[in-house]
């Protein structure tokens, strides 16, 4: 929520995917919302918004601003965008899961999008692979899996979770396309012991469509 400091200019209320925990002013007319895995870019004063920043492989651990250059660093790797446009820049880190069906390459990048390579061509599948996590956005990431079955791609994102008991247990967001038209089929997500997670429990469901 944003206040003017002088009439006439009425209050704003702008919400965040991913949530913030706290608001940094930058150079250039630029406001950076930071949530536990996820950053916003809003354009001050009007406080609109101007790119998801997000989402991060994990908990965000530091971001900097280094001349024109913004970045967030999780637990995997830092990704950085171009000030003020919010353009991404290139990323040099290695993908957190790589698999190689006939004929293709099948990657996840550290900003959890999967592309498949074939052919001499890149394309990007939907949605991004978020593996789950607490309401309040904590969870330990243990890793992300590929496998091609059946006609199936399924990529798996694993988190070791939080749960209401103060204990933990694994969850994973299974995310599954058509093979080889890249059709979203659906996602589900599952308790470490293999049973599909409840509507009402505390770890955030697969993401299937875009925040």
């Amino acid at each position: 929520m944003a206040w003017p400091l002088r009439p006439p200019r009425q209050a704003r209320c702008l919400s965040l995917p991913g949530g913030a925990t706290s608001l940094h002013l930058l150079p250039q007319g630029r406001l950076l919302a930071l949530g536990v895995t996820s950053g916003t870019l809003l354009h001050w004063p009007e406080v609109t918004r101007l790119a998801r920043l997000a989402p991060l492989g994990s908990a965000l651990v530091r971001w900097q601003v280094t001349g024109t250059t913004l970045a967030l660093s999780d637990q995997h790797s830092t990704r950085r965008w171009r000030l003020p446009s919010a353009a991404p820049l290139p990323s040099a880190a290695p993908p957190l899961a790589t698999f190689h069906p006939a004929g293709a390459t099948v990657t996840i990048g550290d900003d959890l999008r999967v592309r498949v390579k074939a052919a001499g061509h890149t394309r990007v599948l939907w949605p991004p692979a978020v593996a789950p996590a607490n309401l309040d956005g904590l969870g330990v990431p243990v890793g992300w899996q590929v496998r091609l079955k059946g006609g199936q791609l399924t990529v798996s994102a694993t988190s070791n979770v939080r749960t209401m008991t103060n204990g933990t247990t694994d969850f994973t967001n299974n995310y599954v396309w058509a093979w080889p038209s890249g059709r979203f089929l659906g996602c589900r997500t599952l308790r470490g012991d293999g049973d599909n997670l409840g509507v009402a429990s505390l770890a955030v469901p697969c993401r299937t469509r875009e925040p």
